[in-house]
């Protein structure tokens, strides 16, 4: 029986001074002042209106920077939180990108540069300047009725893959042993995914099952994997703080269908910092979003006077 409920004598057992029946003539007593105390609560009942201020709407610029690869970008905008519809990609913005300072391109959608999805398109903003390691970047974006944005980032040196080790254990899981060397004198951050990469269909990503404590793994389409022993996911990561000497081995069980003949790849990110921190907790504030319980957590921007992310990436893929 629940606590301070009373059962179907009319007894309530968690309060020992009550723990008697009532009297019938006390009890119909005060039903009937209930009775009158809620046609009173009911009949003084009155309508109130509250009007919530509106936000000014932002923009949002994202834009992920890949050493050796061109540049792409989208402009979108943050709506009211009134407003459940959905945010538009705009096509009609002005972006620009520096490098290290200097005026480097002006990015411009062109008829080839959307793509549909579903009911949606979304326009990329492309440039064919290629990027460079260990250079700065920054973009400026604006766009009629906004305020200008602008985000900076810094392309990392790729990490050095000094030795992969892979132990075929069944048809759908082995481990890999991969030795590390950070190349930067600066704090740096690391990614590792791997994949099944199918030509003519979409990729399969692999989970990934690791008991070191300074690896933490999430899961790609933004579910967080609660902690587990060992914890698993699709995405490890892990910064030099626990580097030996500039190096570290990373141990990983990856399950995967090794029966299907596709090429596996082991994917290596050397990631800037707000990149990095962004992935992090995008994953996180998407695993907690529908837990009434959980503290919100904030995605991370470098977006300054708007939202979004301009990260910059370099990257290894290595075939197995």
């Amino acid at each position: 029986m629940e606590k301070g409920v009373p059962d179907r004598f009319g007894y309530f057992p968690s309060f020992p001074h009550l723990a008697t029946a009532l009297p019938f003539n006390i009890m119909k007593k005060n039903i009937y002042a209930l009775l009158i105390l809620f046609i009173t609560m009911v009949s003084c009942q009155k309508e109130l209106k509250v009007e919530y201020p509106e936000n000014d709407s932002k923009l949002t610029l994202n834009s992920v920077l890949s050493e050796g690869r061109t540049v792409s970008a989208t402009l979108s905008s943050t709506l009211p939180y009134t407003n459940t519809g959905k945010s538009p990609f705009y096509k009609d913005g002005f972006i620009t990108l520096y490098e290290n300072g200097q005026l480097i391109d002006t990015l411009l959608p062109t008829d080839y540069t959307y793509r549909a999805q579903s009911e949606d398109t979304i326009w990329y903003y492309t440039s064919g300047h290629i990027v460079k390691a260990e250079s700065s970047y920054r973009m400026l974006a604006s766009r009629p009725g906004f305020d200008k944005v602008s985000a900076t980032t810094r392309i990392p040196k790729k990490a050095l893959v000094k030795n992969i080790r892979h132990t075929i254990l069944n048809s759908f899981e082995e481990v890999l042993e991969i030795e590390i060397e950070d190349p930067e004198s600066q704090h740096s951050f690391f990614m590792i995914e791997m994949a099944s990469v199918d030509p003519l269909r979409d990729s399969t990503i692999a989970t990934l099952i690791s008991e070191d404590p300074t690896v933490e793994l999430y899961s790609y389409f933004g579910l967080l994997k609660m902690p587990l022993d060992p914890e698993r996911g699709e995405i490890a990561f892990f910064t030099d703080e626990y580097f030996i000497s500039g190096k570290k081995k990373v141990i990983l069980r990856a399950r995967l269908d090794y029966s299907s003949g596709n090429v596996n790849q082991i994917i290596v990110y050397s990631s800037s910092e707000d990149y990095y921190e962004y992935t992090r907790s995008f994953a996180i504030n998407s695993a907690f979003a529908e837990n009434p319980f959980a503290e919100p957590i904030r995605v991370k921007t470098n977006v300054e006077n708007g939202f979004g992310i301009v990260g910059g990436l370099s990257l290894q893929i290595i075939n197995l």
